[in-house]
């Protein structure tokens, strides 16, 4: 599968409004990252009709969140809407999510702070799309990285389906692939996701059916380790 997901491993550690001079990291700048491998004029994936609901859970993390909505609403598969669920932020990212003004953006806040596993909860449960994926606001996506899932998706046709892309981490100065086994036709998921840490498995890297989505949710009252217990 395409390297789907950029996991930032310099900005994660760092408060990011102490760094206001920092610019993008290259995935966002103009360049072979961000650049289609799409071929022109190509027709996408359920011809572009498919709905995708992303889901960003945030809490006082407006530059990284600014990163992460760029990646998004610069997909090159375009039909989707973007749900950001705010767990009681104190910075400026409702003032910079209005200041993008693209009709495909969506604010709710929490009415006090719940943790990620709740808010992701929430957001599948507000999602209108055929699919649904989700994105942590100190990640970002590749150019391509839904429109490849959803040619999996379209290849298999079958519904309830998960779509897995390997993460790419970025610390700052290069970026380097994780390793990802590929799953073996008769070997459990536990397996695979447990035994020997085999995988690595983000929720940022993540495709699902919508009807799946809406109806298994993340585990609200978990404060760490959401994307391997879901």
């Amino acid at each position: 599968m395409w390297q789907s997901l950029m996991e930032d491993r310099g900005f994660g550690s760092k408060n990011p409004e102490d760094e206001p001079k920092r610019k993008f990291p290259p995935a966002l700048a103009p360049g072979p990252l961000l650049a289609s491998s799409m071929v022109e004029g190509a027709t996408p994936p359920f011809a572009g009709a498919a709905l995708v609901s992303v889901v960003i859970p945030n809490r006082n993390r407006r530059l990284l969140l600014e990163r992460a909505l760029h990646s998004v609403l610069h997909q090159s598969y375009a039909n989707l809407e973007i749900i950001v669920i705010d767990d009681g932020s104190t910075d400026s990212s409702l003032h910079m999510v209005k200041s993008l003004g693209d009709p495909r953006l969506r604010w709710c806040a929490n009415e006090r702070p719940r943790g990620a596993g709740h808010s992701r909860h929430l957001g599948a449960g507000l999602a209108k799309g055929r699919f649904i994926s989700f994105l942590d606001s100190d990640d970002y996506w590749m150019h391509d990285k839904l429109w490849v899932q959803l040619q999996a998706i379209e290849a298999l046709g079958e519904n309830n389906v998960v779509v897995i892309g390997p993460p790419v981490c970025d610390d700052g100065f290069e970026l380097s692939e994780v390793s990802q086994p590929v799953l073996a036709p008769s070997q459990p998921i536990a397996h695979y996701v447990y035994t020997g840490r085999q995988a690595t498995v983000l929720s940022s890297c993540l495709l699902l059916d919508g009807d799946f989505g809406r109806s298994v949710r993340f585990d609200p009252d978990l404060r760490v380790n959401q994307d391997t217990d879901y």
